[in-house]
């Protein structure tokens, strides 16, 4: 009865505790984890859902604390629905484990602190509608699928504090070249050759062993 309460004050847009919000994320198969006031969150659609549902993204709205979120939806969240999403600003992590489409990817400014960016997709996803983010100090984008556009690389070196980007496909030359020059830039790895090392190094297209 507490879930069904709750489910029914965040369909008016009643405020309800941050206890609630986490219970009935829970009972719709999402996972939180709470410790010492850091929340870390998976949204997992429903059964037969392939993307993230407004519900969840609104009971996501009422929790405190959230420093990690994982999206593993096989189709990601919608942009209107991402679009509800209120501003997180105690998010270090986002990881997205699989496609997101990519009208969606501009409303990860809702993470203006996040720290580390991570594509898990085994669909191609690409970055040209990721904004500025500036504390963004890693990103990884492990799809083994999709050619970047050079439009995707200027996006990516738009966030001038990155210190590590790894991509496992390739991107175009004079690509490399802008991502090498950013200024805290320590690890550079694409489509598995190392352009610079842990040290900073720039490193001449050396193959990963």
């Amino acid at each position: 009865m507490k879930i069904a309460v709750a489910a029914l004050l965040i369909a008016l847009g009643a405020p309800i505790q941050a206890d609630d919000a986490a219970d009935l994320l829970r009972s719709r198969g999402n996972h939180v984890d709470e410790d010492d006031g850091k929340t870390k969150v998976s949204l997992v659609p429903s059964v037969g859902d392939k993307s993230v549902a407004e519900a969840d993204v609104q009971a996501l709205n009422r929790l405190q604390g959230v420093v990690e979120l994982r999206i593993i939806a096989s189709e990601g969240i919608s942009p209107t629905i991402f679009g509800k999403l209120n501003e997180l600003p105690e998010v270090k992590l986002v990881a997205i484990h699989y496609r997101m489409p990519e009208e969606s990817i501009r409303f990860l400014d809702r993470f203006p602190n996040v720290e580390i960016l991570k594509f898990w997709a085994d669909s191609f996803v690409s970055c040209e509608e990721l904004p500025k983010l500036e504390k963004l100090r890693v990103l990884h984008h492990e799809s083994t699928e999709g050619d970047f556009t050079m439009k995707a690389v200027e996006r990516i070196a738009a966030c001038q504090n990155l210190e590590e980007i790894i991509i496992l496909r390739p991107i175009p030359e004079e690509g490399i070249g802008l991502l090498k020059n950013l200024p805290h830039l320590q690890i550079l790895e694409v489509n598995e050759t190392v352009y610079r090392n842990n040290a900073g190094e720039q490193v001449a297209g050396d193959k990963r062993r």
